[in-house]
Parts: structure tokens; C-alpha cells; sequence
């Protein structure tokens, strides 16, 4: 008798177990469900604040009906006084309505991007923290105008920086694993290019404005950080 209730007593531990341990793999795999789904859904995002930055700017420089690519900076759409330097004429000749467009873009796409950045900490804690300031200096470009000059001018500048030391340390870091570090390489070359680019005209050794070097600078890491957000938090999710 008590053979039999010893039996019915294991078999009823082993049964809560059984069922315990199914719980726990539940939770387990709804944990991961759930990291998943953050992580596409950060990535998600993080590639909607590059196109979003982007949509601005084309959308500023459709609207703005007086934008010249060649003999401005792109920051001339958000502040039309300062790029006219006052002057009533040119300032008319110009549709204002850029100015938040462009602004307001590049603050949300900005602050965005910084936010979802988090979702590359789990895989590296060097280049995702240049990416987050990259982020928060977009915000503060369009926070911090051209009116505000030499505080718009180090928030360009530390944009632009923090994008190629990102690129740069990923490229180091991921030096051996496969296509995305050699594009990273290319793709950083050519950002640098219009850091040069960018520097040699604010010193006054090039006439031209800084919109050309601007897009050479900002698009190719754009590219590199679109698909950053693809290979690591969406198509491994």
C-alpha cells in the first residue's frame, strides 16, 4: 500500500513537472516572440527616420521654389533670413513654408533615430553610441537653425563626424564578417570624401555650397544605416 502511494505521489510530481517546465518553455519562447517583435518593429522605425529625414529635404526644396543646389546649404531651408541675409527680396523670393518642413523634419527624424538606436546595443556597444549622437545632432540641426550660427555650424559638423567614426568603427570591428563591413568601407570612403569636401569650403578653399558635400556626406551613411537596422533587427528577428 504504501509502495503505491509512494508510486502516485512521484507520478503526480513528475506530472507538475511535466507542466511546469511546459510553462517555463512558453514564457521562454514568448519572451522571445516579444524581443522579436521589438526589434522589428525598432528597425522598422529606424529606417522610416532615414527616409523621413530625406523626405524632408526633398519636400523643403520642392516647396521652398528658390533652393540652388549648387551655391547653398541644405540648413538654408530651414532658415530662409539667415540664408538671405536679411534681404527682404530674396527672402520673398522664397516660400517659408520650408522652413518647418525642413525643421520639424529633421528634429523628429532625428530624436527618432536616436531612440531606436537601442535596439543595436545587444549587439555591439561601440558604433550604436555614435549613431545615437548622430541621431541627436539631427534633432539639433533642425533645433539649432542658421540664425543660431556657430552652434548650428558644430551640429552640422559633429553630425556628419559622428556618421564616419561610426562607419569606421564597424568596419574595424566587423572587419572578417562578410559583404556589409566591405560595403560599410566603401560607403565611409565616400562620407569622408564629403567631410573634405565640407571643410575645404568652409575654409575658403572651394566656391561652392555646402549642399553637394552635405548629401555626399549624409546619403551614403543614410544607406549604411538603413541597412544596419535591416541585417540586425528585422531580418534576424
Amino acid at each position: 500500500m504504501e509502495f503505491i502511494l509512494y508510486q502516485n505521489h512521484a507520478f503526480s510530481r513528475k506530472k507538475a513537472y511535466d507542466r511546469v517546465n511546459v510553462f517555463v518553455q512558453r514564457c521562454g519562447f514568448m519572451e522571445r516572440q516579444n524581443t522579436s517583435s521589438i526589434n522589428r518593429l525598432l528597425g522598422l522605425l529606424g529606417i522610416i527616420a532615414v527616409i523621413l529625414a530625406w523626405l524632408s529635404i526633398l519636400l523643403a526644396i520642392i516647396v521652398s521654389g528658390c533652393f540652388n543646389i549648387v551655391s547653398m546649404a541644405l540648413s538654408d531651408l530651414g532658415d530662409w533670413v539667415s540664408a538671405c541675409n536679411g534681404d527682404p527680396l530674396c527672402i520673398s523670393m522664397c516660400n517659408r513654408l520650408s522652413e518647418p518642413i525642413f525643421n520639424y523634419g529633421l528634429i523628429i527624424s532625428g530624436t527618432l533615430l536616436a531612440i531606436t538606436t537601442m535596439g543595436l546595443y545587444k549587439f555591439s556597444k561601440s558604433y550604436p553610441i555614435f549613431i545615437t549622437v548622430a541621431g541627436i545632432t539631427l534633432a539639433l540641426i533642425g533645433f539649432l537653425p542658421e540664425r543660431f550660427g556657430i552652434y548650428h555650424f558644430m551640429s552640422a559638423l559633429a553630425f556628419f563626424l559622428t556618421l564616419l567614426i561610426a562607419m569606421i568603427v564597424y568596419s574595424v570591428i566587423n572587419r572578417r564578417k562578410g559583404l556589409l563591413s566591405k560595403m560599410t568601407l566603401i560607403l565611409a570612403f565616400v562620407s569622408f570624401i564629403g567631410l573634405v569636401l565640407f571643410i575645404a569650403i568652409e575654409l575658403g578653399f572651394i566656391d561652392l555650397g555646402y549642399a553637394i558635400p552635405e548629401i555626399i556626406g549624409a546619403l551614403p551613411a543614410s544607406i549604411w544605416i538603413s541597412l544596419l537596422f535591416y541585417n540586425y533587427l528585422i531580418k534576424r528577428s
